[in-house]
């Protein structure tokens, strides 16, 4: 079954990650561990909206298609090296 999460971590707070699997939610989470932004260097804990977990047809698609849609909806928090 494939899937898009979105997951949050009290360590990078206001921080929303949208991934896919298709695997286990639970186990996706547990791999997230040290992930975070560029530079971190510890473990993080995430955790998914339980609410926001979307079974879709292809989730790779899917996981492009809401990153760039989140880009143009919260234009401030996203780094465009383009506009650099």
């Amino acid at each position: 079954m494939e899937q898009i999460y979105f997951a949050v971590s009290p360590q990078f707070q206001g921080l929303v990650k949208i991934g896919r699997t298709d695997r286990d939610i639970s186990e996706r989470m547990g791999e997230l561990a040290g992930y975070g932004l560029e530079g971190f260097d510890g473990v993080s804990s995430w955790s998914p909206s339980k609410k926001h977990v979307l079974v879709v047809d292809d989730n790779t698609a899917s996981e492009a298609l809401l990153t760039v849609l989140s880009i143009f909806l919260s234009p401030n928090q996203w780094r465009r090296p383009w506009q650099e």
